[in-house]
């Protein structure tokens, strides 16, 4: 049984319940109606169909994520589309650095509990020093290294200049270089 696409007119309708009222049924049809056009655009920079449908799967769980931030979405073909070639991207960045690691690595890697612990201190270390971000900067930092949006977008998203994106970004970093050199 093939789901009836909605037409385009009907999609920030759809993202406005998915955002106020968190429907199911609303973020289904928004699913079902970009999910096979955004694995075709993942699989053609990727070359690989399971890696496609995962990427286009995150994005669009990130999508549901999201919640009232949804609202600030104004062109949700663009920030999907965008998204899925950020993440494709990234992803295509993984599998080639993956691919070019030597193949006694991760043998080396998990005979060395000590590598283990120092990497998850210092993931923890970075994912606290976020935490206590003042809640702008962290939004601004999350947009950008997390969801990989473009400063223009961010700027769209929050009603902020690119100024002040680029600004809250340099604040974010300067707090976690401090904190990180007092680790």
């Amino acid at each position: 049984m093939t789901k009836k696409r909605p037409s385009s007119d009907h999609l920030p309708a759809l993202l406005q319940a998915i955002a106020l009222e968190r429907d199911q049924q609303a973020y289904q049809k928004i699913f079902y109606h970009f999910y096979a056009d955004l694995v075709r655009y993942s699989h053609s920079i990727l070359e690989d169909l399971k890696s496609a449908e995962d990427v286009v799967s995150e994005v669009l769980l990130r999508l549901w994520l999201l919640e009232k931030k949804a609202l600030a979405i104004q062109n949700l073909s663009f920030y999907l589309y965008r998204s899925v070639k950020n993440s494709s991207l990234n992803e295509l960045k993984n599998l080639k650095r993956t691919q070019s690691l030597p193949l006694d690595f991760e043998v080396l890697d998990s005979q060395s509990p000590e590598r283990l612990l120092i990497s998850k201190e210092k993931i923890a270390s970075i994912e606290e020093a976020i935490q206590m971000l003042p809640p702008k900067c962290k939004t601004v930092f999350s947009l950008l290294r997390e969801q990989q949006l473009s400063y223009v977008e961010v700027a769209e998203l929050l009603d902020i200049s690119v100024n002040t994106v680029s600004r809250h970004l340099q604040l974010a970093l300067q707090k976690l270089t401090d904190f990180l050199a007092k680790e």
